[in-house]
């Protein structure tokens, strides 16, 4: 396994670890759709998608429609984690606006949002367990981290990791497509593993970067 992909993994480790060691309240600052801005206090309800704030001895309860983005400071991990109010359409009926804590930026993201289902139970414990909170190791291979989906977005599309191919490798111009399969094949990846479809992701976002040109996907 290689280092940059422990790398990756153990960054999410650190916020799903944080997210259940404290369900709390944050320090952060909101900007709603109105472009106001709130500092204060911030507590997210995931499975509601409403954004609680204490502000100025007032207490908010802002729905997602009403938030474009806020960033909360976890001071346990010293870093400061940003999430996104976008629509998607969950069930194959009206979208709706939910928040989304956004994990890689670039020109593809990364985003995830937590299973309002998930529960410790949830969990199948492999031989070999990295961490106790939902990062599994099992033959060297990481598994999904279960108390979250997870999504990639490319303009305003919004896809999940089982899109990954028919979506983003697809969708790839011959040259992009070329490098990317290159970079696949050299580093033995796995198109279908999430930790590996990170990888891709962040090869294509520093290639996109280092050339600094704005490429074209779909």
């Amino acid at each position: 396994m290689t280092v940059k992909k422990y790398i990756l993994v153990a960054c999410l480790f650190i916020c799903l670890q944080h997210t259940y060691a404290e369900d709390g309240w944050y320090e952060g600052v909101a900007v709603l759709k109105d472009h106001s801005v709130i500092n204060g206090e911030l507590r997210l309800n995931p499975a509601l998608n409403i954004l609680q704030v204490k502000s100025d001895g007032k207490m908010l309860a802002l729905p997602a429609f009403k938030v474009d983005l806020f960033y909360i400071n976890d001071t346990q991990f010293n870093m400061v984690r940003k999430y996104l109010s976008m629509p998607y359409n969950f069930r194959n009926d009206l979208n709706a606006d939910v928040f989304f804590e956004q994990v890689l930026n670039g020109k593809v993201k990364l985003l995830r949002k937590e299973r309002s289902d998930f529960s410790v139970e949830d969990l199948t414990l492999e031989r070999d367990v990295y961490t106790s909170s939902g990062i599994l190791i099992s033959d060297s291979k990481y598994q999904h981290v279960m108390s979250f989906n997870y999504f990639f977005k490319i303009g305003d599309r919004i896809f999940t990791s089982a899109h990954f191919e028919k979506i983003f490798l697809n969708g790839l111009n011959s040259e992009e497509f070329k490098k990317v399969d290159n970079f696949i094949a050299q580093n033995s990846l796995n198109i279908n593993d999430l930790a590996d479809q990170m990888q891709i992701i962040e090869f294509y976002n520093d290639d996109k970067l280092n050339k600094n040109r704005s490429g074209s996907l779909l």
